[in-house]
């Protein structure tokens, strides 16, 4: 048993975290104490910086500096397929992360889901092809 320092209660050890450099191997603080004493501290670090880590990830992501990738996602405005203008994604070659252009989330799902192969794409035509020259 052990009183967290924050709310001042005796609890199993089993209701705090694990920590080597303590004498009892846990923290002073109660799970929920200190789930409520680190949350203000990330959340106001994500908020400061909510910018630079989205292009941290997106750079690690398409192995590109973000300035690259801001200068090629601002070569378009609208999906380079149906020119839809909300929710532009940065479309890229898997294999080589060549950047392709920027398409909506819809364009650049349903290119994905087919392959990002033209024999996969070309089929679909062909199927669809079938069924609306029927009409």
């Amino acid at each position: 048993m052990k009183i967290c320092k924050r709310c001042l209660t005796l609890q199993p050890l089993t209701n705090f975290h694990r920590n080597h450099t303590t004498k009892d191997g846990r923290i002073n603080f109660c799970k929920p104490c200190s789930k409520i004493k680190s949350k203000p501290y990330k959340d106001a670090y994500y908020e400061r910086n909510k910018q630079l880590v989205k292009d941290r990830g997106k750079s690690k992501a398409y192995k590109c500096t973000p300035e690259e990738y801001h200068e090629r996602m601002a070569t378009s405005k609208v999906c380079e397929i149906c020119g839809n203008s909300t929710n532009l994604c940065y479309d890229h070659d898997h294999s080589t992360m060549e950047f392709r252009g920027v398409l909506c989330s819809n364009c650049n799902s349903g290119i994905g889901f087919l392959g990002d192969t033209l024999e996969s794409i070309t089929r679909a035509k062909a199927y669809l092809e079938v069924y609306y020259g029927s009409r």
